[in-house]
């Protein structure tokens, strides 16, 4: 049945893919792969616009007469913080580009850095040092052993050098999730990101999960500091303009997967399935990603035998079977009709996606 296949994609770069085996193989392989492309489908929200805008706004704001301010970046895991992150860090590199090298005060020529991010670890304040002393000192691997004060001195240095502009730390929790001293360390952490707002010209973002609030909690002044928060809510299909994102998203991957892999649309957008979809993922766009992915890939191989020519409610029923998200959950594509979605609707608390600098973190 591959031999009957039309590929509806010209991305040779899956081609690139090493893979060894037959030609069907090798077919098989690219429309799985060609399944993955959904993950590029974009949804230009109102809500999101807003955050690109207020990450925008960092590159342009003088902080030479105050300190740097600071955006903070809340959502459940899969909630798309680091997709806004990775899109703000293209932006930069392009900017980066476009104003082109800068020479260091040795005289090299070094790569303009106005947008640096590092992920939290679950470690030591240290490790963040080396982390982001690692990023900034690209060209020089450093040798020696340098203490936290090292560390902190050469990250400054190198921030002024290379023009860095915003500082982005994610997975912020992690910082504090797996101490025995929760307070102390989200206070610790909150100290050392207040000090980065001290030093130059730059701001920060910090990005994590809602647990990563308990630095703002703990430290006053970097509280103070917090111009905005942005939550990345899961959708509720009660409200109408998360019905239609959700609607519209799945819209995306439809047609997405209509182009690329499938000759069919599969009417994911469709009400009933549209609906079953939320509530499997629980209203979180990274899931609903995720799902849509697993089942349209086993729907691959029913189109290859000739069983299916689409993305149908059984692939989904049984993507969710298989799925670890899923476990312990009632199937809501089950051939049970209404009971089982009715009962497994997500909950969702009800909650702005931005507060202002007026919000106070200490009650």
């Amino acid at each position: 049945m591959l031999d009957d296949i039309t590929l509806l994609s010209d991305q040779e770069t899956q081609d690139e893919i090493m893979f060894i085996g037959s030609e069907e193989e090798r077919k098989l392989h690219r429309l799985l792969n060609l399944v993955t492309t959904i993950r590029a489908c974009h949804v230009d929200f109102a809500h999101l616009r807003e955050i690109r805008a207020d990450f925008r706004n960092l590159l342009a704001r003088d902080n030479e007469s105050s300190e740097g301010s600071v955006i903070a970046l809340f959502g459940a895991s899969r909630s798309g913080k680091s997709k806004l992150l990775l899109d703000f860090q293209a932006e930069c590199e392009a900017l980066d580009q476009q104003l082109g090298n800068i020479t260091l005060r040795n005289g090299d020529w070094a790569r303009r850095r106005t947008y640096v991010q590092v992920n939290v670890p679950d470690s030591s304040m240290k490790t963040l040092m080396e982390r982001l002393h690692s990023e900034l000192n690209e060209h020089q691997k450093t040798t020696r052993r340098l203490r936290r004060f090292d560390y902190e001195e050469e990250i400054d240095y190198f921030c002024k050098e290379r023009r860095v502009r915003v500082i982005a730390f994610d997975e912020v929790h992690q910082g504090i999730a797996s101490t025995k001293s929760r307070a102390r360390s989200a206070w610790e952490v909150a100290q050392k990101i207040k000090d980065f707002t001290n030093r130059g010209d730059r701001s920060i973002i910090l990005s994590g999960t809602e647990e990563a609030e308990a630095l703002l909690l703990a430290n006053k002044e970097l509280a103070s500091r917090c111009h905005v928060i942005h939550r990345l809510l899961p959708l509720n299909w009660e409200r109408g303009r998360d019905r239609q994102e959700c609607k519209q998203l799945l819209e995306a991957y439809d047609q997405q997967l209509e182009k690329t892999v499938f000759s069919k649309h599969s009417d994911l957008a469709e009400d009933d399935l549209a609906f079953r979809i939320y509530v499997a993922a629980g209203g979180v766009i990274g899931q609903m990603a995720t799902l849509v992915e697993i089942a349209a890939k086993k729907a691959v191989y029913d189109l290859v035998e000739g069983k299916a020519d689409r993305v149908l409610k059984r692939h989904f029923e049984l993507a969710f079977e298989k799925w670890a998200f899923g476990r312990e959950r009632s199937n809501p594509f089950s051939t049970q009709k209404g009971s089982v979605v009715e009962a497994t609707a997500p909950v969702i608390k009800r909650s702005s996606r931005r507060a202002g600098r007026d919000r106070d973190f200490r009650s």
